[in-house]
């Protein structure tokens, strides 16, 4: 894991260092790559197997479990004529109103969305993603799930590009027993244009 996430990375401040070498004006498929903030709040049904000394009391015990979580990330931004491209990382600290809950934990996201360009400047998309949470909370932990999003994206100079999202995720819990976890995410962020493709 350690060796993946060196390798992210790398390619991305590799990105960030590539220079451009054509005009603007007659390209559009452009790579952005920045960071930004988010915050999520959800909902958790945690199940876990009690085994007690009694097997009439043994059994799966479920807890509706609220969650807050801030997370700085780092994002890749692949924007096309029709569709764009997300891919982030992040770290999440995920403090829930149980606190043998909360948690710090890796977080991955990548997503594919349709585009609108309302003008030069201003681009709305939405689309659908996919989320995957792990390390290092712990070696067990294995969150992920599926999630929509929707959002807009502003140029605020010509290679600087401002946006923001919100989106809907639902999934496995990463600890528990098939537990699930439900949650609304906003993000912002800004990027710098690194390249084309």
């Amino acid at each position: 894991m350690k060796k993946l996430l060196l390798i992210t990375s790398l390619l991305f401040f590799s990105f960030l260092n590539s220079q451009e070498t054509e005009d603007s004006s007659n390209f559009r498929n452009w790579c952005y790559a920045g960071g930004g903030i988010s915050f999520t709040m959800g909902k958790i049904s945690y199940n876990d197997f009690i085994n007690k000394s009694n097997p009439d009391e043994s059994g799966y015990k479920e807890k509706k479990v609220s969650y807050k979580t801030l997370s700085p990330f780092l994002f890749t931004q692949l924007y096309g004529k029709l569709f764009m491209g997300e891919f982030t990382i992040g770290m999440d600290y995920e403090k829930a109103s149980d606190s043998s809950l909360s948690h710090f934990n890796t977080a991955f996201t990548a997503s594919v969305r349709y585009c609108r360009n309302l003008n030069d400047k201003v681009i709305l998309f939405a689309g659908p993603g996919v989320y995957l949470e792990t390390y290092p909370s712990s070696k067990k932990y294995d969150g992920g799930g599926i999630m929509l999003s929707a959002g807009a994206a502003f140029d605020a100079t010509e290679t600087l590009r401002i946006f923001s999202t919100i989106a809907a995720t639902y999934g496995y819990y990463g600890v528990g027993d098939e537990s699930k976890k439900i949650g609304f995410r906003f993000s912002a962020g800004a990027g710098k244009r690194v390249g084309k493709f």
